[in-house]
């Protein structure tokens, strides 16, 4: 996995956040005491985003980093750090930019 490899030799609650594969959403992925752990991070109806497993809701993935860099990952007693910056490689994402008064050259119909 990409994101492990990344955060291998990283230090104890170094961390990145990622777009999910698999589930609509964000991945928390942290270097704990033993490994790597992941997290899917859910956005409520109320549009509060929540680590799965834990039930405190934050205004924003921002927020939710913050909280967690005071307060245990549970079960694990874990704290976040800091941001892993070389997971920002530019080569690996693709960027949109679209002004808000343009219509988009292309669409997707189903």
């Amino acid at each position: 996995m990409e994101a492990e490899e990344i955060l291998r030799e990283k230090e104890l609650g170094c961390f990145l956040i990622r777009l999910s594969d698999k589930a609509m959403g964000y991945i928390l992925s942290y270097k704990g005491q033993d490994r790597c752990r992941h997290f899917v991070i859910n956005q409520s109806e109320s549009g509060q985003f929540v680590m799965c497993g834990d039930t405190e809701g934050h205004d924003s993935v921002a927020d939710l980093i913050e909280y967690y860099k005071s307060s245990p990952i549970q079960p694990f007693g874990e704290y976040l750090a800091s941001l892993c910056f070389e997971a920002l490689d530019e080569e690996l994402y693709d960027f949109i930019q679209v002004s808000p008064k343009e219509k988009p050259l292309a669409t997707v119909g189903y």
